[in-house]
C-alpha cells in the first residue's frame, strides 16, 4: 500500500506510537501541497476502505469554532458509512486519529479555504486548499478525487524569473505552490545584473509579451553601450542555466520584472515557451502567495488552453465511432485503457458498482453502502491510463452528459 512520506497517525492498535506521532503531527504538520502529482498518486492506490473528507475552513480565528463542527459533523457522516460496512471497530480504528483533529486547536492554527483528508487504515493525508472547496464525508473503496482534478486538472508545472530592483530569482510553481530554486546565475544581485540604469535618454526595444504571438516596440531609459552588454551577459547565463534545467518539454517560463528587464531577457532568451507578466507597478515581491498570484495570471491561461484544445477534438470527432457518450460504455473503455481523452462532471454523482471482469454496472439511487461514485471511478481507471481527463460543470461537457470520451482506438 503506498504510503505518505510524512504520517499523522500511525496504525490505530499502536496507541504510544499513535499518540506520538498524532501529537507531533498536529504541532508541525500544515498539510502536504496539492499538485497534479499528487492527485495522481491518489487515484493509484490499490482498493481499499478509504474516508474521504472535504471540509471548508475559515481564515479568521473568530470563525474556527464553526470549521471545528463542520469536521466533527462529516467524521459523523463518515462513521455512520463506516458502520454499515465495516462495523464499530472498524470505524474506531480508521477514525481515531482524526477525531483527536477535532479537540486539538493547534491544528487549525494553519490558514486555508478548505482541509482535505483522506485516511486509510493507521494512515491520514492532509491538504490544506487555498481555494474553496465542496463540504464531502464519502467512504468508498477509493479515494474520492473528482473535487481536486476539477481543481487541479490546469495544474501544470511552471517556472518564474523575477526581475527587480534588488535580485534576480528563479522558482518553480504549480496551481497553489511556488518554491524558489537554487539555480547557477540567479538569485544574483540587481547591482551584479545592470549596474546604473537611469538615464535621461530613451531607446527603443522590441518586447516580446508572448513568444510567438506578440511583439511591440516600447521605449525605455537608455544604457550605456557598456553597462547594457554587462546586463545581456549575466542574462545570456542565466538564459543558459534555465535552458539546461528545466526538463518539461511544454513548461512556460514567466518573466516577471520591469518592462525595460523583461524586454532585455527576452532578446537573449532560448528557452522556446516564454512568456512575460506585465508590470503593474507592484514592489519587489518575495517568494511566496502574492508572486505565486501574479505568476498565476499568466501561467494559468497558457496551461488552460488545453481545455479548448481537448473540446474541438471532441467537436470534430463528434458522430464517428471514436466519440461516444454512452456511460456503460465509456467505464467499459476506461477499464480496458481505450481511452484518450475523458470529460466528466464535476456536479454529478451515479452511485453504483463496476465490474471490471465483465464490465457490468450495477446503479442504485439512492446510495447502497457499497456503492462508489462511478464517475469518480472513470476518472480513477482513464488516469490509470494515462488518459487525458477534464472534470467540468455537466453544463460544459459535450452533450450535456455525466461522462463524454474520445477513444485511442
Amino acid at each position: 500500500m503506498h504510503r505518505s512520506t510524512q504520517y499523522l497517525a500511525a496504525h490505530a492498535h499502536n496507541k504510544e506510537e499513535r499518540d506520538r506521532r498524532t501529537h507531533d503531527g498536529l504541532s508541525t504538520y500544515p498539510g502536504e501541497p496539492l499538485t497534479l502529482d499528487v492527485v495522481h498518486s491518489l487515484a493509484s492506490l490499490s482498493p481499499e476502505l478509504t474516508v474521504s473528507l472535504y471540509v471548508p475552513t475559515h481564515r479568521p480565528t473568530a470563525e474556527r469554532q464553526q470549521d471545528h463542527i463542520r469536521l466533527a459533523n462529516l467524521l459523523n457522516q463518515a462513521r455512520t458509512q463506516i458502520l454499515r460496512v465495516g462495523g464499530e471497530a472498524r470505524a474506531r480504528d480508521m477514525l481515531g486519529p482524526i477525531d483527536e483533529l477535532v479537540a486539538n486547536p493547534t491544528f487549525w492554527t494553519h490558514p486555508s479555504e478548505g482541509v482535505i483528508l483522506f485516511c486509510r487504515e493507521g494512515n491520514v493525508r492532509i491538504f490544506r486548499s487555498p481555494t474553496s472547496i465542496p463540504e464531502l464525508a464519502i467512504v468508498s473503496e477509493h479515494c474520492h478525487i473528482k473535487p481536486l482534478m476539477a481543481m487541479l486538472q490546469d495544474d501544470g508545472r511552471f517556472y518564474v524569473l523575477e526581475l527587480d530592483d534588488h535580485a534576480v530569482h528563479f522558482h518553480f510553481g504549480s496551481r497553489f505552490v511556488l518554491s524558489p530554486v537554487d539555480l547557477p546565475d540567479a538569485s544574483k544581485s540587481r547591482e551584479e545584473v545592470d549596474g546604473q540604469l537611469e538615464s535621461p535618454h530613451h531607446a527603443d526595444v522590441r518586447l516580446t509579451d508572448i513568444i510567438g504571438k506578440e511583439t511591440r516596440r516600447a521605449s525605455f531609459p537608455a544604457v550605456h553601450e557598456q553597462e547594457r552588454e554587462k546586463i545581456t551577459e549575466k542574462f545570456r547565463n542565466i538564459d543558459t542555466s534555465i535552458c539546461k534545467f528545466i526538463q518539461e518539454k511544454n513548461a512556460p517560463l514567466i518573466i516577471i520584472g520591469t518592462e525595460r528587464l523583461r524586454a532585455l531577457y527576452a532578446a537573449v532568451n532560448h528557452y522556446p515557451h516564454l512568456a512575460s507578466a506585465e508590470d503593474k507597478g507592484m514592489p519587489h515581491l518575495k517568494p511566496g502567495s502574492s508572486l505565486l498570484e501574479r505568476a498565476w495570471e499568466t501561467a494559468g491561461p497558457i496551461l488552460a488552453q488545453g481545455v479548448l484544445k481537448a473540446r474541438e477534438r471532441f467537436d470534430k470527432m463528434c458522430g464517428t465511432e471514436h466519440a461516444i457518450s454512452d456511460f456503460t460504455a465509456i467505464l467499459r473503455a476506461c477499464s480496458q485503457g481505450r481511452i484518450g481523452h475523458l470529460y466528466a462532471a464535476s456536479d454529478s454523482d451515479r452511485w453504483g458498482t463496476y465490474d471490471a471482469i465483465n464490465g457490468q454496472v450495477r446503479e442504485h439511487q439512492p446510495r447502497w453502502p457499497e456503492d462508489d461514485d462511478l464517475v469518480n471511478i472513470a476518472i480513477i481507471m482513464a488516469l490509470a491510463s494515462r488518459s487525458e481527463v477534464r472534470v467540468l460543470p455537466r453544463e460544459q461537457i459535450p452533450g450535456k452528459e455525466d461522462l463524454a470520451a474520445l477513444l485511442r482506438f
